[in-house]
C-alpha cells in the first residue's frame, strides 16, 4: 500500500514541477491570481487523473506521453504567454529532459543490480522510494536550468557549488544502488533499508535547501554589488553637477564684472 502511495505522490510530484516550470517560462496571460491558481489546479488534476487512468486500465505507453503533451500544450495556450511553437519546444524539452533522467536511473540501477527496467520498477521496497525522489530532484535541477536559459537570466550558482552539490547527490544516489542490490542479494529486513532511505533523503533535503541558500546569499552578494555601483554613479553624477555648479557661477560672476567695467567706463 505505502509503495502504491509512493507511486501517486511522485505522480503528483511531477505534474506540479511541470506546471510551476511552465508558469514560470511563460508567464501567465492574465493577471487574476485566483484564475492563475485555478486553471493551474485544474490541469494539474486532470493530468494526474489520466494517468491514473491509463495505469490502472490500458498499456498504451505511448499513448499515454502524446496525452500528456497535449494535456501541458492546452494549459500552455490557455493561461500562458509565448506562441504556439515556443510552446510545444519548451513542452517538448521539459518532457525529453524527464525521459533522460528517468531512461539514466533505470539504466544504472539496472546495471548495479542486475535486474532489467521492467523489474526495477516492479519493486516495491524503500529504495525504490528513494530512487523516486533522487529522479525528481534531478528533474528540478534541470528544469531550473532551461527555465533560466529560456528567460535569458543568470543562474546565480556559482561552479563550485554546482559541482559540489551534484558530486554529492551522485553519491547518494549510489548509496542508494548499492543498498538495493545488498537488499536484493542479502534480504536485508525492511525497517533497516527504511531507515537508511529516510536517512539518505533527509541528507538530500537539507542538501536542496543548502543549495537554494547559497543561492540567496549568491543574490544578495549580487544586489549588494550593483548597489555599490549604482552610489558610484550617483556620487560621480553628483561630483560632476557640483562642477558645473561652481564653473557657471564663476562664469557668472566673470561675467557680471566684464558688464560692470564696461558700463562705468
Amino acid at each position: 500500500m505505502i509503495y502504491n502511495i509512493a507511486e501517486l505522490v511522485a505522480t503528483i510530484s511531477e505534474s506540479v514541477i511541470l506546471f510551476v516550470f511552465l508558469a514560470v517560462t511563460l508567464s501567465y496571460k492574465m493577471e487574476s491570481p485566483i484564475l492563475k491558481i485555478t486553471g493551474t489546479i485544474l490541469f494539474c488534476v486532470v493530468q494526474c487523473t489520466v494517468v491514473f487512468l491509463f495505469n490502472r486500465f490500458f498499456l498504451f505507453e505511448g499513448i499515454l506521453i502524446c496525452v500528456n503533451i497535449l494535456i501541458y500544450i492546452a494549459f500552455c495556450r490557455l493561461f500562458l504567454q509565448h506562441n504556439f511553437w515556443y510552446q510545444c519546444i519548451v513542452v517538448l524539452l521539459a518532457f525529453s529532459s524527464l525521459f533522460c533522467i528517468n531512461s539514466a536511473v533505470s539504466i544504472l540501477a539496472s546495471s548495479a543490480t542486475g535486474l532489467n527496467s521492467t523489474e526495477i520498477f516492479a519493486l516495491r521496497n524503500p529504495v525504490r522510494i528513494f530512487l523516486l525522489f533522487i529522479t525528481k530532484i534531478f528533474f528540478v535541477f534541470a528544469l531550473l536550468l532551461f527555465s533560466s536559459f529560456f528567460r535569458k537570466k543568470k543562474l546565480l550558482f556559482h561552479p563550485v557549488q554546482c559541482i559540489s552539490m551534484a558530486v554529492i547527490f551522485l553519491i547518494t544516489f549510489i548509496v542508494g544502488v548499492v543498498l538495493q542490490r545488498i537488499q536484493l542479494e542479502s534480504n536485508i529486513s525492511s525497517l533497516e533499508s527504511t531507515v537508511i532511505v529516510i536517512c539518505l533523503i533527509s541528507i538530500n533535503c537539507l542538501l536542496f535547501f543548502i543549495l537554494f541558500q547559497f543561492t540567496a546569499q549568491n543574490k544578495i552578494k549580487m544586489n549588494h554589488a550593483i548597489l555599490k555601483v549604482q552610489m558610484e554613479n550617483e556620487q560621480k553624477k553628483l561630483q560632476d553637477s557640483v562642477r558645473w555648479s561652481m564653473e557657471v557661477e564663476t562664469l557668472r560672476h566673470d561675467l557680471n564684472n566684464h558688464l560692470l567695467y564696461h558700463i562705468h567706463r
